[in-house]
C-alpha cells in the first residue's frame, strides 16, 4: 500500500513565524508570495512557498507541466489552499489534493459542476467538487471546460479517467472538504502532519 504525506499550515501560524520565515525563504519566494494584495491570500503564498521550499527542495528544481502543474524529477507533490489553510502532498506517484471551507453554496452550481448521477448521490456539493479537483491534480491537468466530464463518483476507490487509473479519498479536516487522489490503481494511507511553529 502507498503513502501519501499529507502536511497542514495554517496562515495563523505563518503568521507568526514571518520572522523566521523570511529568514528561510529566498528573495524570489518573498516576491511571489508579495504580489496578492489581500493579507490572508499573501499569507496563503507565504505558506505555499514555505511548504514547497521545506518539503520540495529549492524554486530551482520545479518546473511546470504542460497544463502549467508545478512538477519535479523523484518527488510528486501537489498542493491546495483555502480559507486559512495550506496543505501539500507528497507521494511517490502523481497525486491530487484539493481543499475548501465548509460555507454555504448556491444551489445553482451544482447544474454547473455535477451530472445527474453526481447531483442524485445526495453528497453535499463541496464534496464532490473537490474530489474532481483532486482527480484533474492527480492526472496533471485542470477541470477545463468540461466539468461535467470529470467524475466526483466513487469519491472512494479506484476509478478510470481519461484511460488511467486513479485512487481517491476524502479527507476529513474540521470545518473543510478535503480529497486526495493518486496516480495508478493502488490504494495509500494518509499520514497527516500539521505544522504549528515555522
Amino acid at each position: 500500500m502507498e503513502l501519501v504525506r499529507l502536511i497542514w499550515l495554517s496562515s495563523e501560524a505563518t503568521e507568526k513565524g514571518l520572522d523566521s520565515l523570511t529568514l528561510q525563504l529566498s528573495a524570489e519566494d518573498l516576491a511571489l508570495a508579495g504580489r496578492p494584495l489581500k493579507k490572508q491570500d499573501r499569507l496563503l503564498a507565504l505558506s505555499s512557498r514555505y511548504l514547497l521550499r521545506r518539503f520540495v527542495g529549492d524554486g530551482g528544481r520545479i518546473g511546470k507541466n504542460e497544463y502549467g502543474k508545478p512538477v519535479t524529477s523523484g518527488l510528486c507533490f501537489n498542493l491546495s489552499h483555502a480559507a486559512d489553510l495550506t496543505g501539500l502532498a507528497l507521494a511517490r506517484f502523481p497525486v491530487g489534493l484539493d481543499i475548501e471551507k465548509e460555507e454555504r453554496q448556491d444551489p445553482a452550481l451544482s447544474d454547473f459542476c455535477l451530472n445527474e448521477e453526481e447531483k442524485a448521490s445526495g453528497l453535499p456539493f463541496l464534496d464532490l467538487f473537490v474530489a474532481k479537483e483532486a482527480l484533474v491534480k492527480a492526472e496533471g491537468s485542470g477541470l477545463g471546460n468540461d466539468i461535467f466530464a470529470v467524475p466526483a463518483l466513487p469519491r472512494e476507490g479506484a476509478l478510470i479517467y481519461r484511460g488511467g487509473a486513479y485512487y481517491r479519498k476524502p479527507v476529513r479536516r474540521p470545518g473543510y472538504h478535503v480529497s486526495c487522489c493518486l496516480s495508478g490503481d493502488r490504494d495509500f494511507i494518509i499520514r497527516e502532519e500539521v505544522i504549528y511553529e515555522i
